[in-house]
């Protein structure tokens, strides 16, 4: 957003009466929260139900396998293929923000790290909540061919 964007549709004075944006933007995060929320429990349940291992160590091995995976894509090239990013990131991104402030727009302010970071922690995580903590490299690079064929 730009500066003037952000203080129309973000800055709350009267916290009884925010901007309609905001409110609609918090929605969107908190359903964005539960989503996520869903997709891990549904992972655990599975993965529980699977092994028998007690939820909390699952916790653990599901995050580990999350951000090993996230730093696998950030040191390869996936995020240069602008398709891909696009459509990862429209993903990623609440639609009430890209809305206002545009996919390009947000290309252009927002931190390249913070991007890449998105881009990584959504494919990773998508990936390890639907394949589980046994997934291997053989069906992620099948999972990254249908999110590229989605993007064509």
């Amino acid at each position: 957003m730009t500066d003037e964007s952000f203080a129309r549709n973000m800055s709350v004075t009267d916290k009884k009466n925010p901007p309609q944006f905001y409110s609609d933007y918090v929605k969107q995060i908190c359903a964005h929260v539960e989503n996520n929320a869903d997709l891990e429990f549904e992972c655990l349940h599975k993965e529980h139900k699977r092994t028998g291992r007690p939820r909390f160590l699952l916790t653990d091995q599901v995050s580990d396998k999350i951000n090993n995976l996230v730093m696998l894509i950030q040191s390869s090239n996936l995020y240069e293929d602008k398709k891909l990013r696009a459509t990862v990131l429209k993903r990623a991104i609440p639609s009430k923000l890209l809305q206002e402030a545009t996919l390009e727009g947000l290309l252009e302010r927002v931190p390249d790290s913070y991007l890449r970071a998105t881009f990584a922690t959504y494919i990773a995580s998508r990936y390890i909540y639907q394949k589980g903590i046994d997934s291997n490299e053989f069906s992620f690079y099948d999972y990254m061919n249908e999110l590229k064929s989605a993007s064509n």
